[in-house]
């Protein structure tokens, strides 16, 4: 390493990812900003369903990024990197990264977890076991919002090497957002089953009889489209609603910004990180309680509305009650910044892994 990279660049962080994202891209961008020495490897490229929203191949960045070709490479980078500070994601649901942590902590390596909470429990007392041995050596866990942290507590992961975490996004560039043009209401995301998107078209229908010039919008593509188009025209709503299919990450974030509040009404989503892409645009949200995200409105009552997960009635009265009081459900972005900001995120996780 060059004198003026060791001046510059004096800690090295090691990121294993399952897949490239461009919500994680800004967290690399941003260690990159406060003069870390980052390497990122992919157990993947990006796979077809993402394709199919919009995401891309991750560009050239300013840090060695690749995609590992197998275990004997994963395990050579583990080595040659052992005295960096690792963070590995994906540690149930990518085989190879469970042989480069358990490698990297043979090896003593400072090594941190990145989890959400798992959707399923299968093989519980399996997992209990080797999260004990691994957090006998392991530094800690950065846990995606409260329901990981709770978690992985009952895994018997020490209260101390627990850290909470959560996914966030870029601050965008901040458009006017229109005046009078009625109430939009926007979805963004995969259209499948578990995201219940079918629950917010039927909430649209009981809502929009009370509150005029109600607008849907849903973005996104998946296998369930054309039975909400179904849903839709039997409704009555074909006149309102509008598909937009998937959209580059720039472009949902000006359907966002158009929009007067997001719903997220899944019945599981681990985060929810389109959440912080409303509120960081001053747009309130509403989500189910299924979705790790809900912990931001429930901590910020101005910035949305939390319902039961699968509760039609409560989720168009969300919708009511944000339509009829705009001034009262109003995200402060300098607040949401300095709380899920990338900037406070990142400082947040150099505090806790480079702890003097």
């Amino acid at each position: 390493m060059s004198q003026r990279k060791h001046t510059e660049c004096i800690r090295k962080v090691v990121v294993w990812m399952n897949q490239p994202s461009h919500y994680q891209t800004v967290f690399f961008r941003e260690l990159v900003r406060q003069r870390i020495d980052l390497h990122v490897y992919y157990a993947t490229g990006l796979p077809a369903d993402r394709r199919g929203l919009g995401w891309s191949e991750p560009a050239q960045e300013a840090y060695p990024q690749k995609v590992l070709n197998s275990k004997s490479e994963a395990l050579c980078l583990a080595w040659r990197h052992r005295n960096a500070v690792h963070l590995v994601n994906g540690m149930w649901s990518v085989p190879v990264f469970f042989l480069i942590s358990s490698a990297l902590l043979f090896m003593g390596s400072d090594l941190y977890f990145h989890s959400e909470p798992p959707q399923s429990v299968r093989f519980k007392l399996l997992k209990r076991a080797w999260v004990r041995m691994a957090f006998y050596r392991a530094r800690g866990l950065f846990a995606i919002g409260r329901r990981a942290a709770d978690f992985y507590g009952q895994m018997g992961v020490p209260s101390d090497r627990i850290f909470p975490f959560m996914y966030f996004n870029r601050a965008p560039a901040i458009r006017p957002r229109p005046v009078g043009v009625g109430f939009t209401i926007i979805y963004v995301g995969q259209l499948i089953a578990r995201k219940r998107v079918l629950d917010l078209i039927h909430a649209v229908a009981k809502m929009s009889r009370a509150v005029s010039n109600t607008r849907l919008l849903i973005v996104g593509s998946g296998p369930q489209r054309v039975e909400l188009e179904e849903a839709v025209c039997a409704l009555g709503l074909r006149t309102i609603t509008e598909f937009r299919g998937a959209l580059p990450p720039d472009d949902v974030h000006i359907a966002i910004c158009n929009a007067d509040v997001l719903v997220l009404p899944s019945v599981f989503d681990g985060w929810g990180v389109v959440v912080n892409e409303a509120l960081q645009m001053g747009v309130p949200a509403i989500c189910s309680d299924g979705c790790g995200a809900a912990e931001l409105i429930e901590d910020h009552p101005k910035w949305g509305c939390v319902y039961p997960v699968g509760d039609i009635s409560q989720l168009a009265a969300a919708l009511h009650e944000v339509a009829l009081n705009r001034e009262k459900f109003t995200p402060d972005i300098r607040d949401v910044e300095k709380t899920i900001g990338p900037e406070a995120m990142t400082t947040q996780f150099l505090r806790t892994v480079f702890a003097s």
